[in-house]
């Protein structure tokens, strides 16, 4: 994972430029292609083909457009978060949320009894339940804070960067060890 950092770090701004230049219309299509219809095939086939351990997973081979597509979504999400969250928004976000992760549920349960064990595949960053469940929550907390009108003060926004550094350094470092023991397993 510690290249997929680097490399999306390295294409921030190049996403950024292409975000701000392109209409919403883009940016939808970009996510629909990007994100979502990879995300439709890879859920259908673990959930639909006789042979699910045989499925080679649609992010295998295009995982960095999944994950700029992620930005992309991102970006249009904090924009519908900013003009369209009011009290009725956050009502829908509460059954989206509640629903989605009712989705996410069901359909681990029937890929775990499918597989014959316990399997948590459906709960990556980029599978279209979790996906899914992700979106709803974001929308929720977003809505959410602009109903209360949160602000930080800089004392608890320095507090929240250094925490978000801190848990990245882990995450990192986490990344690295992984990576070493399993070359070491593996040899």
């Amino acid at each position: 994972y510690l290249y997929q950092l680097v490399w999306i770090w390295l294409m921030i701004p190049f996403v950024q430029l292409l975000y701000h230049k392109s209409s919403v219309k883009q940016r939808l299509y970009f996510v629909v292609f990007t994100v979502f219809l990879p995300g439709i095939f890879d859920f259908a086939g673990r959930m639909f083909l006789e042979h699910p351990l045989d499925l080679t997973p649609a992010y295998s081979i295009t995982i960095q457009a999944g994950y700029i597509g992620m930005l992309v979504l991102g970006g249009i999400l904090s924009d519908a978060v900013k003009k369209y969250s009011g009290r009725k928004e956050t009502v829908y976000s509460v059954f989206a949320c509640i629903g989605s992760f009712a989705i996410l549920c069901m359909a681990t349960i029937k890929l775990s009894s499918l597989r014959g064990y316990a399997s948590d595949e459906l709960f990556f960053e980029l599978r279209l339940p979790a996906l899914l469940y992700g979106c709803s929550v974001f929308f929720l907390f977003g809505s959410f804070s602009n109903i209360l009108r949160w602000k930080l003060t800089k004392g608890w926004r320095n507090t929240v960067a250094k925490t978000a550094e801190s848990l990245l350094f882990v995450y990192v470092w986490h990344c690295l060890l992984q990576w070493v023991w399993n070359i070491e397993r593996n040899s």
